[in-house]
């Protein structure tokens, strides 16, 4: 990653995609939201589009 922050995260439903993200270069649009958990409010972020090249 280039100019960019990492976090740990957890990753819903993503099967098989997770991987080609974290291997493959391209482009992942990110939308946010609140979400609100047994008295915790965080911020969850929801992939919108990705586009991967090759």
């Amino acid at each position: 990653m280039q100019g960019g922050r990492a976090h740990r995260a957890v990753w819903w439903r993503m099967g098989g995609a997770l991987r080609d993200l974290a291997q493959r270069e391209g482009s992942v649009v990110f939308g946010i939201e609140r979400n609100e958990w047994r008295g915790e409010v965080n911020l969850q972020l929801n992939i919108r589009d990705a586009r991967l090249d090759r």
